[in-house]
């Protein structure tokens, strides 16, 4: 998984660089456009056409004015205006080379009509460099050979035609100044759109490598970080099983119940940090839900308002109609209260707050350049602080950058991972002394039709007293020695009975020769051999199963727990899974309707 700042993703920003010329060259190019040299070309194809649209017109104003030539030039410049027409349309259709073609076609015939009127001595002859210039920058050498040398020998051929008295041109015009002006003009316009097509197309070409090494790095520390939560998890797991062990034991002193809890409360501020790490790594597991946006930050205001100081004022504001987007509510409740935290600490002597959520749509607005078109959600996190200068920005979304004398500097890494694994971006804009703003890109949906959202209505948890239950039989696979051992003890501790399995192998034997007295599988889903979900795919050959998943490394591997099945994050308090326990005896059981790839089906 790619970590950090992503790479662009569309050629926006890229077309952008050309200057103030690139909006009006977007309009003109499809949405997906090619890479490199093809990318050059649609480019130069449009400029070139744009010149040439714009051109035709000015020489028959100039023709008419100062030479007053014959009709037929006339028809030349409406040729040359409808040649860049359709080449302008072609690039939009996405079909640059035969823009090109066009062009050179076009343009070749609007040059050969008059040298075949008036001869190889005439102006009308040097125009011919415009076409070979032109098909130089729009082909490559293949374009001017292939019409290079037609054209020289055409010339050879009409010099010595009008030497031996074969061929008698027309009169020449009377004045080639405005031949000489449209040649310089064009000549001119095409070499700096060229020069500035292939500065911009390098420049964007070396923002991009620096960025893809950034996100190189930042993937390893991403796998890295990923593989430590998940070991740290275990860990901790194991940690918190032993201390709740300890403290709900009746023998144990005041004292030592005082150091449990200490304990607890350090192990729990750890397992805080591990889901840092994962949301940084994008290795966290989302509930996307479609939800309200303004209900879920009016539930957050509350917790905002207790967490910034009384010398910091707070407006939330949203557009009259309601905003629903598809995401975690969780998650980005969290993005809220980081992003709201940091603005905190950058206003020590006071300020405003500002948290604002809108829509906006790709084709009225300029989105974050790693978006596809669309319709999206954004929402705005703005502060009156001390902001942030040009190195300070660049470095933002760092993992452990921080600019604070204390902290992980995670924060913004949180949120950035949260955001990017969420199918969004974030943008940043601040200048020191000023401000700082946040703003977060979210996609957008539909309002469901009489379902309740999470973020408006949360489910309820099951209370202590509806949990408490008669004795089951649980089957526990887990490979880790030291987390089996305290799960277990977590699970007689609640009354169940309890088979330990080491892997997949042996919880398959117990389940074959026991599967109607086992009430519950709760089971590891990253093991040696055979995953957890491919237990179950074995287990339902032999009937319904019920399930809960654990783990602590929440990678792509958990994309194939099936729907049905319960899972609970690594580390996990008694309660904790006591209440996911009682929450999958009280559905129903999966039977087997798995598909191929070990899936459920639909």
């Amino acid at each position: 998984m790619t970590v950090g700042l992503n790479p662009p993703q569309s050629h926006d920003q890229t077309v952008r660089r050309l200057g103030w010329a690139g909006p009006l060259l977007l309009h003109f190019l499809p949405n997906d456009l090619p890479d490199d040299d093809h990318l050059k070309q649609a480019l130069t194809a449009v400029s070139v056409a744009i010149l040439f649209a714009f051109i035709a017109p000015v020489y028959a104003l100039l023709i008419w004015l100062f030479e007053t030539p014959p009709t037929i030039y006339y028809g030349l410049a409406v040729e040359a205006f409808v040649t860049a027409a359709s080449s302008l349309i072609l690039s939009r259709w996405g079909k640059a080379r035969s823009a090109s073609v066009a062009l050179v076609i076009g343009g070749t015939i609007a040059v050969l009509v008059p040298f075949l009127r008036e001869g190889s001595t005439s102006t009308a002859a040097g125009n011919f460099v415009i076409v070979i210039v032109m098909a130089a920058l729009l082909l490559g050498w293949k374009g001017v050979l292939a019409l290079g040398i037609p054209v020289a020998l055409l010339l050879v051929m009409f010099q010595i035609a009008e030497l031996r008295g074969w061929f008698h041109p027309a009169p020449h015009l009377m004045s080639g100044s405005v031949f000489a002006l449209m040649q310089v003009t064009s000549l001119t316009v095409m070499l700096v759109i060229f020069d500035r097509v292939r500065v911009g197309l390098l420049r964007a070409r070396k923002e991009l490598e620096i960025k893809l090494r950034e996100g190189h790095r930042l993937e390893a520390v991403g796998r890295l970080a990923g593989g430590i939560a998940h070991d740290f998890n275990n860990l901790l797991t194991v940690i918190l099983a032993n201390v709740e062990l300890l403290i709900e034991a009746p023998d144990a002193s005041h004292n030592t119940k005082e150091d449990a809890l200490a304990i607890r409360s350090a192990a729990e501020r750890a397992a805080a940090l591990t889901k840092q790490l994962l949301a940084f790594s994008r290795q966290q597991r989302l509930e996307p839900a479609v939800f309200e946006l303004g209900i879920l930050l009016d539930d957050v205001e509350g917790m905002l308002r207790r967490v910034i100081s009384e010398t910091i004022s707070l407006q939330t504001t949203r557009v009259p109609r309601e905003v629903w987007l598809r995401a975690d509510p969780g998650q980005v409740a969290q993005v809220v209260m980081n992003l709201a935290v940091n603005a905190r600490d950058a206003m020590p002597d006071g300020g405003t707050l500002f948290i604002s959520a809108m829509y906006v749509d790709s084709t009225v607005a300029p989105l974050p350049s790693s978006l596809p078109r669309g319709r999206y959600v954004r929402l705005s996190v703005r502060d009156t602080g001390i902001g942030m200068d040009a190195s300070t920005r660049e470095r933002a979304f760092e993992p452990f950058f921080t600019t604070k004398s204390s902290g992980t500097g995670l924060g913004l890494a949180t949120v950035h991972g949260i955001i990017v694994q969420s199918g969004g971006a974030i943008r940043v804009s601040s200048q020191s002394g000023v401000g700082t703003e946040f703003e977060v890109f979210l996609p957008s949906a539909s309002p469901p039709s009489g379902v309740p959202t999470k973020a408006a209505e949360s489910p309820a948890l099951p209370q202590p007293a509806d949990i408490k239950g008669s004795s089951r039989t649980i089957l526990l696979v887990e490979d880790n020695d030291q987390v089996r051992s305290s799960t277990a003890r977590m699970l007689r501790g609640q009354g169940h009975h309890v088979l330990e399995c080491t892997g997949a192998d042996e919880a398959l034997g117990y389940w074959r020769t026991d599967a109607g007295h086992i009430d519950l599988v709760l089971s590891d889903v990253i093991m040696p051999g055979v995953s957890g979900p491919a237990l179950l795919a074995a287990m339902l050959q032999d009937g319904a199963v019920r399930v809960v998943f654990m783990s602590g490394y929440l990678d792509a591997a958990l994309d194939s727990l099936p729907v049905g099945g319960f899972f609970i994050a690594k580390p996990f308090s008694a309660r904790d899974l006591e209440r996911k326990i009682h929450e999958a005896l009280a559905a129903p059981s999966l039977a087997r309707t798995m598909n191929d790839d070990g899936e459920l089906a639909d």
